[in-house]
């Protein structure tokens, strides 16, 4: 891994975007963030961009609507399953290519993200998926994702070091005796990913509401991100 200078009071960002302009949305980030821009996603192009369709994009046995929901086409998913698109050329990723394409070549720190395991778990276990088998198919494709996904950036900008968020907004509820999993489980999970990028980039973890802070932490990132009046 190549080492960052990221100090403190540094600008980026993190998730969608307004624009329809892939290119637009890169320009201005680069504009905003010059010192650790953020790759964005862009939802009101497609609704395939939208967090979850990104994260289930290629799980065999689910589809991914124009407009973004899921829709199990085959109930029996299987966590050994590849991907059936474990890369970044779908319609999910529009907005990734165009920022990747506006970094090639960099040598300063660039920033990226994916949505967590357990965030995609649950949109999994809401289509009928019984719990188990949805978080076991929701680490595995997203640790697969991850990997796709620092390739492709160590492809086009193979000096920039790398900064790789996992967005998982469901940890807010990790703690609510109704939730499906396990506290310990989903910090596991979480884990498994951010370990899976941590050979080849400054992992970060993302938790937009109020959350076990401690339990969170648990998970290992090398940077927390959350809300500056969450409890």
């Amino acid at each position: 891994m190549k080492p960052i200078d990221l100090r403190p009071g540094l600008a980026s960002s993190i998730g969608s975007l307004p624009h329809t302009d892939p290119r637009a949305a890169a320009t201005l980030v680069l504009e905003r963030h010059p010192r650790l821009p953020s790759a964005p996603s862009l939802p009101n192009r497609s609704g395939r961009e939208r967090m979850i369709a990104q994260a289930a994009w290629g799980i065999n046995g689910i589809e991914v609507l124009a407009d973004g929901s899921l829709a199990l086409t085959d109930p029996k998913l299987d966590p050994r399953a590849p991907l059936g698109d474990a890369g970044i050329d779908g319609e999910p990723f529009v907005g990734l290519r165009a920022f990747l394409g506006a970094v090639a070549g960099r040598r300063a720190p660039i920033k990226l993200q994916l949505t967590g395991p357990v965030t995609l778990g649950i949109a999994l276990s809401a289509l009928g998926v019984p719990a188990r088998r949805a978080f076991a198919v929701a680490g595995a494709a997203v640790r697969a994702r991850a990997r796709m996904l620092v390739a492709a950036a160590q492809e086009t900008a193979p000096m920039a070091p790398l900064v790789v968020f996992v967005d998982e907004p469901s940890l807010t509820a990790a703690m609510h005796p109704g939730f499906p999993l396990d506290p310990e489980r989903s910090i596991d999970l979480v884990s498994s990913v951010l370990a899976t990028i941590e050979p080849h980039a400054i992992t970060g973890l993302h938790c937009c509401g109020a959350a076990d802070w401690r339990l969170v932490l648990q998970a290992g990132p090398q940077i927390l991100s959350l809300p500056i009046d969450a409890g």
